[in-house]
């Protein structure tokens, strides 16, 4: 098995050529929505992994491992390019493979992995508006006739009419008085010592026709409140779509690199208002002490499998502004271990510190203790681990989960001993209010 690149001459976007493949499982858009950097359609996928968690002793990241090196072709490209390799998410609730006893509840009856092998990839560079193929094959004549097909399938698509979206009206799960209590209750257990924050979150809902038409809407939304690390992936029973600022984990040859968003304050039309907001909480002692507690976390995580004294942290919150909310946002990075791979450091790091709490075992707990449903794919990542052993991989907020009858997504932020619970219900509604409008414009 080899891979073969192939330059095209596309003048389409990544979304309306993304459109062809949108009603096809295991079909998955890797979509950075700025003028930089590179958005990934994946693709027919030679294999499917799924996975639920159902006890401790299941070994979903040595399978994916496995699935991986089975897969492997004898060359592959050495740049930062995904070529081909795995690509899907792994859902929030990985956090079962564990010792740790968890309540049951209501959940959204998604996979807790899915994940493609792709041998078939298309690459869009952002700068020179550019379009590469990449098929991983036994021979260059089937890369040809690959190459073929894929034109073949491009020229019989060339409809990019939408359909047209119906509003949504969400309906959180629960009541402002119960997210209010909640969020005391948090505090209690942070005077208690048991820990230092927790990232609660809560959940809205709307009722869905099984003909909504959850790409259409996923275009509108990049239009409107454009994000890095955007994604969305038909997965047959439930589809992703994700609006994500932040990057959980990247890794290139060695070089890992992991940009945690903790602290946020919400976005003004007004100039002099947003500019007061934005240094409001670069000064803010609160969000950055948020910040401070889930950069050591990961410090610790990527030292897990990292060589020793090469865990640096050379960004601190920093500020990141994007459609409707500020962020401070920090890097941490490292160098990995001889022997060490990018599952090996999924392994050692999920869930993210930004979306659990520190510390983060009983985080995890408290939260599962104060959330009535399941996260799922929420607050877990999506991204690729290619053949070549980079990967790229988001944190899943500013996700909506279609099943069969409804629309999901979660809100939420970090709590700590200084939470103001009215601030805190406040911020889950400033998170989630350019996906709230894109359902009603």
């Amino acid at each position: 098995m080899k891979t073969y690149h192939f330059p095209l001459d596309i003048k389409r976007t990544p979304q309306d050529i993304f459109s062809i493949f949108q009603n096809q499982e295991g079909s998955l858009f890797l979509d950075s929505s700025n003028d930089e950097g590179l958005s990934y359609i994946c693709f027919d996928p030679d294999k499917i992994y799924k996975w639920k968690a159902s006890n401790a002793n299941d070994t979903p990241f040595e399978d994916l491992q496995n699935l991986l090196d089975l897969h492997q072709p004898k060359t592959t490209f050495s740049s930062n390019i995904f070529t081909g390799g795995l690509a899907g998410y792994i859902s929030y609730d990985i956090r079962y493979v564990s010792d740790i006893n968890y309540g049951l509840k209501e959940d959204l009856s998604t996979p807790d992995i899915y994940m493609g092998v792709y041998t078939q990839v298309l690459a869009y560079a952002h700068e020179d508006k550019s379009w590469s193929y990449f098929t991983t094959c036994s021979s260059e004549t089937v890369a040809l006739k690959n190459k073929n097909k894929l034109f073949e399938r491009l020229e019989k698509n060339t409809d990019t009419t939408q359909k047209k979206i119906s509003k949504l009206s969400f309906s959180p799960r629960i009541s402002k008085a119960q997210y209010l209590k909640n969020v005391e209750k948090i505090i209690e257990y942070i005077y208690a010592g048991d820990i230092f924050q927790a990232c609660y979150a809560q959940s809205f809902s709307a009722d869905i026709s099984p003909d909504f038409p959850s790409y259409n809407h996923y275009r509108h939304l990049r239009e409107i409140s454009p994000a890095p690390f955007s994604a969305y992936m038909n997965c047959g029973e439930a589809v992703i779509s994700s609006n994500s600022p932040e990057r959980f984990l990247k890794v290139d040859k060695r070089h890992v690199e992991t940009k945690p968003i903790k602290g946020t304050a919400p976005r003004f039309s007004d100039k002099d208002r947003d500019k007061h907001s934005a240094t409001n909480l670069l000064t803010s002692k609160k969000d950055r002490a948020e910040n401070a507690m889930i950069v050591d976390l990961l410090r610790n995580d990527l030292s897990k499998v990292c060589e020793c004294h090469s865990v640096e942290v050379p960004s601190f919150c920093k500020l990141e502004s994007f459609a409707n909310v500020h962020h401070l946002v920090s890097t941490v990075t490292g160098e990995l271990k001889d022997g060490k791979t990018a599952i090996d450091l999924l392994k050692a790091t999920m869930p993210g510190g930004s979306i659990s709490g520190a510390p983060k075992i009983r985080a995890m707990e408290i939260i599962d203790e104060m959330e009535d449903l399941r996260r799922g794919p929420y607050c877990g990542a999506m991204g690729y681990i290619g053949f070549n052993g980079n990967m790229d991989m988001n944190i899943l907020i500013r996700t909506i989960i279609y099943t069969k009858e409804h629309a999901t997504f979660f809100s939420g932020g970090a709590i700590t001993s200084d939470s103001n619970p009215e601030a805190e219900y406040q911020e889950t509604l400033d998170k989630a209010s350019k996906l709230m409008e894109s359902f009603s414009s």
